[in-house]
């Protein structure tokens, strides 16, 4: 089993939290379809919770997302692991501002892949 860790991203101006990602699966990154799976499961428990996701999206890092009470959004999102994260009003105004202009939640800025 690999070890589970806890990302948070603090903004550098005040030190509040941005967003905190968890890895929440064991399963190996070489097996596509084992993610696949985790990655729905996790979501199914989430949207128990949740209820329906605001944003399903099936690009390269697939992800489901719910926007909560605070303005903030929960997002689980299949990376090399399946992750969940936490993200705080600003950074979830941030994302649905870009989804509402068609930009690609999956483009990485400053690695050539920012097109629209």
């Amino acid at each position: 089993m690999r070890a589970f860790r806890a990302l948070i991203r603090p903004d550098g101006a005040d030190g509040r939290v941005l967003d905190l990602t968890v890895h929440v699966s064991d399963r190996d990154p070489g097996t596509p379809a084992g993610l696949d799976e985790a990655q729905r499961d996790v979501a199914a428990a989430v949207q128990a919770e949740l209820g329906e996701p605001v944003r399903t999206d099936a690009w390269e890092h697939a992800r489901t997302a719910w926007d909560i009470a605070s303005g903030g959004r929960v997002v689980v999102q299949r990376l090399e692991s399946v992750v969940i994260v936490l993200r705080s009003q600003e950074v979830a105004d941030l994302e649905r501002g870009e989804e509402r202009l068609g930009i690609d939640s999956g483009r990485i800025p400053g690695t050539g892949r920012e097109a629209l």
